[in-house]
């Protein structure tokens, strides 16, 4: 692992488990405050979307929509499915909640 590496994992350790010990905000959830720690870890912060902005849209096999669906809450992403079909009451994000 080269020195940039090394510096990035170990800054994205030190950040989680500050992240942990912290008092939780008011109004947040502990497990909301971890599962940030672990977005920032990762490096990857995932888009927010605000109630009532498309999340997605089935399309049948001519590529017309046939029904979008649409966030019930403001929340940031913290999973998605990355296939692109999905069943019948299948997620399509997991949602983190905003209050």
């Amino acid at each position: 692992m080269n020195k940039s590496k090394t510096i990035g994992f170990w800054s994205g350790i030190i950040i989680l488990l500050v992240l942990i010990v912290i008092p939780t905000p008011q109004g947040m959830k502990p497990d909301a405050l971890r599962a940030l720690g672990c977005l920032i870890d990762k490096g990857n912060i995932e888009p927010m979307y605000k109630k009532g902005e498309k999340i997605a849209s089935v399309r049948n096999a001519f590529g017309e929509v046939i029904k979008d669906y649409f966030s019930p809450e403001d929340g940031i992403v913290i999973g998605k499915s990355s296939n692109p079909s999905n069943m019948s009451g299948g997620r399509i994000i997991h949602l983190g909640i905003l209050k």
